[in-house]
């Protein structure tokens, strides 16, 4: 027993002991084995031998059933795994395959059913992001469609302001290129649309700052319409209004917009307008100078009488309110009694010979002072006018002569002067020659000089 506990001692040491035996090379290998808990000392000692090519055997045996083992169980694993994995991505593909076709826009997509509290979540979560798209996309489409109805009435509306537009309209870009040419243009300048498109808008102008190009710039800084000389196809110019507005499109393009309108009719009724009024204004002034004339000639005629009293020596106040009384006497001929013009004429000259005897008797044969005389038939012929004159205008205003010598006679004009001046200009030469030719005005000078001495 001693013996044997050595042995084991010096196993236990080694772990294991090679030695020669009949088969070859031996192992020896000792295993303590405990069989009381209590007492560490109580063991027992299996000492195995065994040759090494047997121990090589069961070695190799060993690992190829640890190997085999070891593959099974793996592949076990992996089978497990992967039926698992098939189990739990399934819906999960499912999804993804939903997802994929709601990215692509097809709403109505059937969401599958899946197991387990975590995946019905997931679905939950996808039905209600399907129909949230659905909801957004219909209103997306909904508002798109106003958008392009919206842009549609608007385009609509502005082709057809622009293609109905009386005056001219022409859009540029920002290199004056034309990009539309309305009608109204087309008539204007003789250029088809699909012709002048394209070509710089200096085509339409003469030469100058439009014809240069600058004509965007000029107009934009003017900030208001400015007259140029456009020009036609046939090559022919016209005065045109030119009115620019412009819109920046984005950052690097802008939209120039030219109204342009015909002013040649405008122009020529501008010219023919100075000129009217510079006939008007001569007229005014051969008006002025008629008029004066014939007011000239009409006071003539009171000087004259005034002059043929004083000559004599005498005074009479009552020349003016008598020549208004011989008036007034001539329109009531004329106008209410109907005479004719020599009858009205010759009854206004005694009418007025009449008057001027009043003044002569009371003065020349009854000896009654001149000055108290005159004032008085003054007084007598300026009430006497004033008084039929109230009663007889309406109807001497409304019973208007068709006669042209005495529209002649009133308002007529001789070679640019009035007739009442010519009839001023005839009796003042005829008196002039009387009182310096004839015998009867030197003895009407006489009396002036000297009434006892003639």
């Amino acid at each position: 027993s001693q013996e044997i506990d050595m042995l084991a001692q010096r196993l236990e040491a080694s772990t294991a002991r090679s030695q020669m035996g009949r088969d070859g090379p031996m192992r020896l290998f000792a295993i303590r084995v405990p069989y009381n808990d209590t007492e560490a000392r109580r063991a027992v000692t299996v000492i195995v031998e065994s040759s090494e090519q047997e121990l090589t055997q069961m070695l190799a045996a060993s690992r190829r059933s640890l190997l085999m083992s070891g593959g099974g169980l793996l592949l076990f694993v992996l089978l497990f795994t992967g039926v698992f994995l098939r189990k739990a991505l399934k819906p999960l593909g499912q999804l993804t395959t939903a997802a994929t076709e709601i990215a692509r826009g097809n709403y109505r997509v059937e969401i599958p059913e899946v197991a387990g509290k975590e995946m019905a979540a997931l679905r939950s979560a996808f039905i209600s992001m399907q129909s949230e798209v659905s909801a957004r996309e219909a209103e997306l489409c909904s508002h798109r469609d106003r958008l392009q109805e919206q842009v549609g009435i608007t385009s609509t509306e502005v082709t057809a302001i622009v293609q109905s537009a009386v005056n001219g309209v022409v859009t540029a870009d920002e290199n004056g290129i034309i990009r539309i040419f309305n009608p109204a243009a087309e008539k204007m300048f003789g250029w088809n649309a699909a012709d002048v498109v394209g070509q710089h808008f200096s085509v339409l102008m003469e030469s100058g700052p439009a014809a240069s190009g600058d004509f965007i710039a000029a107009s934009v800084r003017s900030g208001k319409g400015r007259e140029v000389v456009a020009r036609r196809r046939d090559g022919s110019s016209f005065p045109a209004n030119l009115a620019v507005g412009h819109e920046r499109l984005s950052a690097t393009r802008l939209l120039f917009v030219a109204f342009i309108s015909d002013i040649t009719l405008q122009k020529r009724r501008e010219s023919e307008l100075v000129q009217a009024k510079e006939m008007a204004e001569s007229a005014a002034r051969a008006k002025a100078l008629a008029d004066t004339l014939r007011q000239a000639g009409e006071i003539g005629f009171v000087v004259l009488g005034l002059a043929l009293v004083m000559i004599v020596g005498g005074i009479d106040l009552s020349v003016g309110s008598m020549f208004a009384l011989t008036n007034f006497c001539a329109l009531m001929l004329v106008h209410v009694l109907k005479w004719p013009v020599a009858a009205a004429v010759a009854g206004t000259l005694v009418f007025g010979a009449a008057l001027g005897a009043i003044n002569g008797v009371l003065v020349g044969y009854l000896r009654l002072r001149a000055f108290l005389t005159t004032l008085i038939t003054l007084i007598i012929f300026r009430s006497t006018y004033e008084i039929l004159s109230l009663q007889y205008s309406t109807e001497i205003a409304g019973n208007l002569p068709d006669s042209a010598v005495w529209d002649f006679l009133g308002n007529g004009t001789f070679l640019g002067v009035p007739t009442s001046a010519w009839a001023y200009a005839v009796v003042a030469i005829a008196g002039h020659v009387m009182l310096t030719r004839l015998r009867i005005g030197w003895h009407i000078m006489a009396i002036g000089g000297s009434r006892r001495s003639a």
